[in-house]
């Protein structure tokens, strides 16, 4: 039985906008999955100017990898899993009609996938519940980084700028007598103006943005006016905690595939109290032995 953590179908890009939707100056703050994805879609929809601007000195946001040996091993220290049996199937959907002019019919690169069903512990005791039901899939060599890269980041690459971070962002520019809707204020004192600003900056960066002492060192980015009640109280709603992953090389496995801290129950209850150690390469025929631990 296939289980699906994913949806489906993703949204289907519209193909007949109006020239004056494309000839719209668009900035995109933030080079995650959510900005470059945001970019190609437009730019598959027939829009010239884009611009992603991205704070760091590389794309992917949450998606992060690293070779930890001397050996070509590359793991995520990101986004690992594909939360549904059908990897594959989730892949193609996420790039569902969002081939530009001129790629060919495998422009979304293929990669080997391998089904992730590790036997499951809690402590010393191991779990055939959680063996049996708990299945996923993960990339055999590539990453999630390296997928991102590939497929999406190298389509919009000439429309992305590193190491531009954002500290104000003023949307309601026109009714100020602007001549652009928006303005954006880099942290080196540029102003770049466009017609529609889409914002992909992490949650914790929108936490603080709406922080009662926007004042502070803490508040890195700034909207003015300041966002509408109905947005700052969606934003204060979600939760997300900060995660911490570590990679430890080892001489000799011996430790199981997976392992919780935690019992059945407590995941159940509290997902975010998760602390877990596994293989971080398991079923992908390497000799490293590489012990993982997230919490």
């Amino acid at each position: 039985m296939q289980h699906h953590f994913c949806p489906k179908s993703f949204p289907s890009i519209p193909k007949d906008i109006s020239d004056e939707s494309r000839r719209k100056q668009i900035l995109i703050v933030g080079a995650g999955a959510s900005g470059l994805f945001a970019a190609l879609s437009l730019k598959r929809m027939g829009v010239v100017d884009v611009t992603v601007l991205e704070a760091s000195n590389d794309i992917g946001g949450r998606l992060k990898a690293v070779r930890p040996t001397s050996s070509d091993l590359t793991l995520d220290v990101g986004a690992e899993w594909i939360h549904s049996t059908d990897g594959s199937r989730v892949l193609n959907s996420m790039m569902e009609g969002l081939a530009l002019d001129g790629d060919n019919d495998k422009s979304n690169q293929v990669v080997e996938l391998i089904t992730y069903q590790p036997k499951w512990y809690f402590g010393k005791r191991r779990s055939k519940l959680m063996t049996t039901i708990y299945k996923e899939t993960k990339f055999k060599s590539a990453t999630w980084y390296s997928w991102l890269k590939d497929n999406v980041y190298e389509k919009v690459k000439d429309n992305v700028k590193l190491n531009s971070p954002v500290s104000e962002i003023r949307y309601d520019n026109k009714q100020e007598g602007g001549e652009k809707a928006v303005e954006v204020v880099l942290a080196n004192g540029e102003i770049r103006t466009a017609d529609v600003l889409i914002c992909t900056v992490p949650l914790g960066i929108l936490k603080q943005s709406i922080a009662k002492d926007t004042t502070s060192a803490s508040a890195s980015l700034q909207f003015n006016p300041a966002l509408p009640i109905k947005i700052q109280e969606a934003i204060r709603a979600i939760d997300m905690p900060p995660g911490l992953r570590v990679l430890f090389q080892m001489k000799e496995k011996f430790y199981p595939d997976l392992t919780s801290a935690n019992s059945l129950f407590t995941l159940l209850c509290n997902p975010n109290e998760m602390t877990i150690a596994y293989d971080a390469t398991l079923g992908k025929d390497r000799e490293e032995n590489i012990l993982a631990v997230v919490a």
